[in-house]
């Protein structure tokens, strides 16, 4: 029997709220090592992340659940020697941390109770329940038929029933009870893919998503089966789980780079980038491309994240080549947010950015007060074009400091000072009461 190490890949999230169109996947052995973010209702691969396990390569996934108490996620990985590992992950970064060791061959699927319980699927159609501490295992049930690796299971939040499909293009679908004492067969699935299958539950729907090699399928208790999307950038999936994601809508104020003339409408290209896709380069995945909103001169694209703390920033792209040239500014510093459980929308101007307090004085500029009646005095140690831009992105003055200056702006509302000496730009947000 081939040896079987399984490592916990697991994700922990603090108010797990999961979206019903985002989901994480994984490939099958040899197809990849990524986890990505799919929008199902598209098949668009909205971002990968390559997976990294410490001395081992990693060669494809064959499983992937989420205990469902926690909210942390674990996956099956095999590696180029052809064991097949259960590791944590951060699917921010990618890293793999190994937990333990499972005592049987050819997991090919996984699922979690709502109490925290795993249970594996083999190739032969066992179930084992799985200690997630230890990845010790004991066999629960084995199902009448078996398709080899294509084996599926699902845990189904709302009648308590592990549900399994058997793998074969005209595979069986059927259930068994937690505790291995009751089996029902329901139906037999056709026209399905081959090879490649994974199944979760979409609780909000009451319905199983279900993947046969790239196509998504909504999957009914009763056995029927829609076909949703199929991906164009991602091969034989294996493991498919909601994705804890909120929405995050970027709006960016190009007025003054359009009046300028640096932006040319319907010439020039907006895209975003940053950590939020790896980032990856301009102009190389369209799901990242701003188009213009119904409010003239504003850009925007909205991107599912999750929580986490992110870095991005507004790119030009010329004559649609990718390029990471004609960004905002050279180097950092980079705009940063919060994603902290819920949408969220950003509104900036394009070359704006709100340089912190500290690297302000670090470079020898001093804005006080902020707030402020509307006079502020302005110090710096150097010669810079000051320009004071209001919150829709309007140019109010352009000005140049050096030393003392007091600057007046007679409406209250958020305003926008950025400093240029030829090479950097800085800003900085104030407030008129």
């Amino acid at each position: 029997m081939k040896k079987l190490i399984l490592f916990l890949i697991v994700i922990v999230f603090s108010g797990l709220t999961l979206n019903a169109q985002y989901y994480y996947t994984v490939e099958s052995p040899d197809g990849g090592e990524n986890l990505s973010t799919v929008d199902i209702s598209t098949g668009v691969v909205m971002n990968s992340v390559p997976i990294t396990l410490d001395g081992f390569t990693v060669d494809g996934f064959t499983g992937m659940t989420r205990d469902n108490s926690t909210g942390i996620l674990y996956v099956i990985l095999k590696d180029d020697n052809g064991d097949r590992h259960i590791a944590s992950l951060d699917p921010k970064t990618g890293i793999a941390t190994s937990m333990g060791i499972l005592g049987f061959s050819s997991a090919s699927s996984l699922a979690s109770d709502n109490n925290g319980t795993l249970y594996a699927c083999t190739s032969g159609a066992e179930i084992y329940e799985v200690n997630p501490a230890d990845a010790t295992s004991t066999l629960l049930y084995t199902f009448p038929s078996s398709g080899s690796d294509g084996e599926a299971i699902g845990y189904n939040d709302d009648d308590g029933l592990i549900y399994h499909y058997t793998g074969y293009d005209d595979g069986d679908w059927e259930t068994v009870t937690t505790d291995g004492l009751t089996y029902n067969s329901i139906a037999t699935l056709s026209g399905v893919d081959t090879y490649g299958f994974s199944l979760c539950y979409d609780a909000a729907n009451t319905q199983f998503i279900f993947t046969g090699g790239n196509t998504f399928y909504t999957l009914q208790t009763d056995g029927t089966l829609a076909e949703l999307s199929s991906a164009t950038d991602i091969d034989d999936i294996k493991g498919i789980e909601a994705a804890p994601v909120h929405d995050v809508t970027f709006n960016v104020n190009m007025a003054d780079s359009i009046a300028s003339g640096y932006f040319v409408e319907g010439t020039d290209q907006l895209w975003l980038g940053g950590s939020l896709n790896g980032w990856m380069q301009p102009g190389t995945n369209a799901y990242y491309e701003m188009s213009e909103s119904a409010t003239n001169d504003i850009y925007t694209v909205t991107i599912p994240v999750e929580d986490a703390d992110w870095m991005y920033k507004y790119f030009k792209i010329v004559g649609a080549t990718p390029s990471w040239d004609n960004g905002e500014w050279n180097g950092d510093p980079n705009r940063t947010f919060t994603m902290a459980g819920a949408d969220m929308v950003l509104n900036d101007v394009f070359g704006v950015d709100n340089t912190s307090i500290e690297a302000l004085s670090e470079i020898g500029i001093s804005i006080y007060p902020n707030p402020s009646n509307g006079i502020f005095t302005i110090s710096t140690e150097n010669n810079f074009k000051l320009e004071i831009f209001d919150i829709s992105g309007k140019l109010i003055n352009t000005q140049t400091v050096n030393g003392t200056t007091d600057i007046k702006i007679n409406i209250a509302g958020m305003y926008f000072l950025r400093f240029t000496d030829g090479k950097n730009i800085y800003s900085q947000r104030v407030i008129v009461k």
